[in-house]
């Protein structure tokens, strides 16, 4: 095990250094890589144009605020990635597949368990495999093709009609929205079916979908009422 070194990144500061701790207390030589927006770590992080090791260790659970820096991430540092992480398999594994990440393994792994793995791949095998590779990257593909598209629809909206949306999908209801707004819910409705026409869609739950899928994040509530 003597002489293996690994870099260990973190979408959280305190996650990375304890992980890199526990790495390193089994006789690993460890260098953390900086995550963007995170505070820089205790030990000087590696600035290289490579990372310094030929395997590495991401660990963070994917989503809107996550995958972007850590696609940056591999990019800037290419190595044998292994992602330790609980989102669970889908488009979202294929955005860092292309990047890589040669294996995906759950974040409660225990820490033997890592530790072989990274014996393996320094040893030049493959000890994680991740059926349906291409059909995950293709699918992070498509998904990001509809949300280009989303965002198209919604760059046709008004400022009302946007803030009309932006409030069914925090999970407003229509005469909550009209009080907000001063008005009445029929002048919400219509507002609302305007958003509709202008979205290419026939109902509030689709149009806050639409949403959701180009701003990548979650909706506070959908009623999924017809105006």
């Amino acid at each position: 095990m003597t002489g293996i070194e690994v870099a260990v990144a973190a979408d959280r500061a305190l996650v990375a250094e304890t992980l890199s701790a526990a790495v390193a207390a089994c006789g690993l030589t460890v260098v953390r890589l900086p995550w963007e927006g995170t505070p820089e770590p205790s030990s000087r992080p590696w600035r290289g144009r490579r990372a310094p090791a030929d395997q590495a260790i991401l660990l963070c659970d994917l989503g809107p605020a996550t995958i972007d820096p850590a696609r940056r991430l591999l990019m800037a540092y290419p190595s044998r990635w292994i992602l330790l992480t609980d989102t669970p398999r889908g488009p979202e594994w294929g955005a860092l597949l292309e990047l890589g990440v040669v294996g995906v393994l759950p974040s409660r792994i225990t820490l033997d368990d890592l530790v072989t793995v990274i014996e393996e791949l320094a040893a030049g095998r493959q000890p994680v495999e991740v059926p349906g590779r291409d059909e995950l990257v293709a699918a992070w593909h498509d998904a990001r093709a509809l949300e280009a598209a989303a965002s198209a629809h919604l760059r046709t909206l008004t400022r009302r009609e946007r803030e009309i949306l932006e409030l069914l999908a925090s999970g407003l209801t229509v005469p909550q929205i009209a009080e907000l707004n001063d008005s009445s819910p029929s002048t919400v409705r219509t507002q609302i079916r305007s958003v509709l026409r202008k979205l290419g869609v026939h109902s509030q739950l689709a149009a806050v979908a639409l949403l959701v899928r180009a701003e990548g994040r979650e909706p506070g509530g959908l009623n999924g009422r017809r105006p």
